[in-house]
């Protein structure tokens, strides 16, 4: 019973409409072949990679920091580049076009659960504040901003 696009409630048709629809989705689930057994191996599989993505940010984050020379740290960050680019569905440019493309972090972990996904999420968000203070930082050189 949330309220519309145009500010109103849904009416009781519109709300038996969304159970039914939701109820069939339920039912076409339970009565696909090994529907839970296809379900539990997605989750482990979204578990294990989100596990991934966390260490392996982490480890990012920790070489990033303990590292003093910038070259390094630039080359590390090439080597990452693609996953760093800017996800779009749709190019806006010809540049965007040709560039390689990334993803967005949280893609294919939707099924690891609310704790890894928080996880991933708080890596990623760390890094990008680390990476955010680096370029405020005055002793940083341009090329590495």
């Amino acid at each position: 019973s949330s309220i519309d696009d145009k500010g109103e409630a849904p009416t009781v048709d519109m709300q038996q409409e969304a159970f039914n629809q939701l109820t069939d989705l339920v039912i076409q689930f339970l009565s696909a072949p090994n529907p839970v057994s296809k379900f539990k191996k997605m989750m482990e599989v979204h578990g294990c990679r989100a596990r991934q993505r966390i260490k392996a940010i982490h480890t990012l984050r920790g070489a990033l920091s303990s590292i003093k020379l910038e070259s390094c740290k630039i080359s590390i960050l090439s080597s990452w580049s693609t996953p760093f680019r800017q996800y779009s569905a749709y190019p806006r440019s010809e540049v965007e076009k040709l560039a390689p493309r990334g993803s967005h972090y949280l893609r294919n972990i939707e099924s690891s659960g609310p704790k890894l996904i928080t996880a991933v999420h708080d890596e990623v968000t760390g890094l990008y504040r680390e990476l955010s203070c680096s370029i405020r930082d005055n002793d940083v050189s341009e090329q590495m901003k």
